[in-house]
């Protein structure tokens, strides 16, 4: 095989990008605000309170993208920022009802492309390329692989 493995992931990603930002762009959203959103209404199912360094390292996302996705998150009425009562530094990161009634759609749409990928392989390379991205995945957060 003489396929170039970094380029073909990078090749998908923006694919897959397109299209989930294509999908949501009716309601205002990217694919990475989708993400963080969905992140939030999870802890909040949970009780859970996130701030914007929670957000940054359970995404794996720089500080200054995450600032400005939340900015723009906050002004179209999907999160609320709210400074935290024990800690004036800290501002917790909480959805809006408006996100909560978005979450089912989400949920949806996200399920319709996982739907598409799984169309185009059989169960089997399905379970073989979930195990080999995800081996991918653990090696470059643990630092096994360097550029």
């Amino acid at each position: 095989m003489d396929g170039n493995i970094a380029g073909l992931l990078h090749s998908l990603f923006h694919i897959m990008n397109r299209e989930m930002n294509r999908s949501l762009s009716e309601f205002g959203l990217t694919c990475v605000q989708a993400r963080i959103l969905l992140l939030l209404l999870q802890g909040d199912r949970k009780r859970e309170i996130y701030d914007q360094k929670d957000i940054e390292k359970m995404l794996d996302i720089q500080k200054s993208s995450v600032t400005s996705l939340l900015k723009a998150m906050e002004k179209n009425g999907w999160i609320q920022r709210v400074k935290d009562g024990r800690d004036r530094r800290r501002k917790r990161v909480t959805v809006t009802d408006k996100a909560r009634s978005f979450e089912e759609n989400a949920v949806h749409r996200a399920g319709q492309e996982e739907m598409l990928f799984r169309q185009l392989l059989n169960p089997e390379e399905g379970l073989v390329l979930e195990d080999l991205l995800q081996k991918l995945l653990t090696g470059m957060r643990k630092g096994k692989i360097t550029a």
